[in-house]
């Protein structure tokens, strides 16, 4: 749990705290995307990787090194970030996971514009179902990049607020069904702890692989951290923000 629970007051230290540290703690380096992270020693981790998340890991990155996502990027060609950019970005990782599990069932939470979830779907088994949630259609997203024509039978996009307990609980079957769970939320140090503990709950029939975008961000490093479950950050194959790789 925060150490502060005051969302208000958690909020104004933190923006206290970011203005003395790009005042008093510039950046050595310039780049177009710079956000400040921290580093932890790996010994004292409460979680660790596995055999099973490591082999996973060395496979889909061999995948993704072979994969192409020219028809995602051509669709992002006026916006930012390029599909196909591999390591720096986490969609060619993504198909190359689904490319090695084979899930039959896979959830999203957080759609967006939708270029995970068609990074996905390019190498969904036959029969298999993709599940995508946010709390707003993906046509009221900026620059949209699914299109109608993407859903269908193997993708179907789920509007519902997987926060609220009444949600979590209609959609409760479904998540123990999952083969592959991607966690790309808010970001805002609480939402992605709420799925968290919502997985804690569940009774899954097979054990998913979970992976989470932007572990590296200030607000995810203490949720990423206190994970306990078998886990690997696979950041330098992934998102340069932080992806990570979680047994649930």
């Amino acid at each position: 749990m925060p150490i502060i629970k005051n969302n208000w007051l958690r909020q104004l230290i933190g923006r206290g705290v970011t203005l003395f540290i790009h005042r008093f703690m510039r950046s050595p380096v310039h780049a177009a995307h710079q956000e400040y992270s921290m580093i932890y020693s790996q010994h004292d981790n409460p979680g660790k990787p596995n055999d099973l998340l490591i082999d996973l890991a060395l496979a889909a990155i061999a995948e993704a090194r072979r994969t192409d996502l020219s028809f995602i990027a051509e669709r992002t060609t006026q916006t930012y970030p390029n599909p196909n950019e591999f390591p720096g970005e986490h969609y060619r990782l993504l198909t190359g996971l689904i490319t090695v599990l084979r899930p039959v069932t896979v959830i999203e939470i957080g759609t967006e514009r939708g270029i995970s979830s068609l990074a996905m779907k390019a190498a969904l088994p036959v029969g298999a179902k993709i599940h995508t949630f946010d709390i707003a259609p993906y046509h009221q997203m900026k620059n949209p990049v699914l299109l109608q024509r993407d859903l269908d039978d193997s993708l179907i996009q789920h509007v519902a607020d997987l926060t609220r307990t009444e949600t979590q609980q209609q959609f409760t079957r479904l998540f123990e069904e999952a083969d592959f769970i991607f966690m790309d939320a808010a970001k805002d140090g609480q939402m992605e702890r709420v799925f968290l503990q919502f997985f804690d709950s569940l009774s899954f029939k097979r054990k998913p692989v979970l992976m989470m975008d932007d572990i590296h961000n200030w607000n995810m490093l203490a949720i990423w951290r206190a994970i306990e479950r078998p886990k690997l950050d696979v950041s330098s194959f992934a998102h340069f923000t932080g992806t990570g790789l979680v047994l649930l």
